[in-house]
């Protein structure tokens, strides 16, 4: 209390606790600056650490992206940035043109074009009744190319009820980023092996 009391003390001109007064006020404003340095280092850190991220916790990110359902990935461009190589998203991209002019089969008319409203995301996860959940392996990185193991889980109520797929995800790194540059899936009980980029392609 007696220290509050001190602070708030004007005296005559000279005196020492005008003096005080006058060097509180100089303080202030570098004590400011103080405070918003150290919190914009910690920001930085933070996003320093997102952006630092490994092919596993990339992997992880994205599936779990990918398994909110009712959303078109292929047209989303913040997702696509994000996640997708330059390579990727121009496939993904020169697809979305192509899907404008697509005509399927006559033998197949219910055959529709990989990458036009993709709602589910069943060209990503190569499965035409989507999996309801997934588990992230190790990643294997060798250099700016990295492969992370997933496995895809197909549970009560759906149409490949117990099945398990492997998929492995490829990535690359540019400008120190990892992104998401194929998917390849192994053949599983109900559908054969492919990857997106050669779905892109078809």
């Amino acid at each position: 209390m007696a220290t509050n009391l001190n602070l708030n003390r004007r005296g005559a001109p000279g005196s020492g606790s005008q003096a005080f007064d006058v060097l509180q006020k100089m303080i202030h404003p570098v004590s400011c600056l103080l405070v918003a340095a150290i919190l914009s280092g910690c920001a930085i850190s933070s996003l320093d650490q997102s952006d630092d991220a490994g092919p596993r916790e990339t992997t992880q990110a994205f599936m779990t992206e990918v398994f909110q359902y009712d959303r078109d990935l292929f047209t989303d461009s913040s997702f696509k940035k994000r996640y997708f190589s330059i390579r990727l998203r121009d496939q993904i991209d020169e697809g979305l043109r192509t899907a404008v002019s697509y005509t399927p089969p006559p033998n197949e008319p219910w055959v529709g074009h990989p990458a036009r409203q993709d709602r589910f995301n069943q060209t990503i996860l190569n499965a035409w009744d989507v999996p309801t959940s997934f588990s992230v392996g190790e990643a294997e990185a060798l250099g700016d190319t990295a492969d992370v193991s997933v496995t895809y889980y197909w549970g009560p109520g759906t149409q490949y009820e117990g099945d398990e797929r492997l998929t492995i995800v490829k990535l690359v790194r540019e400008n120190s980023h990892w992104r998401v540059d194929d998917l390849v899936t192994t053949k599983g009980e109900f559908v054969p092996a492919g990857s997106l980029s050669e779905t892109l392609k078809n």
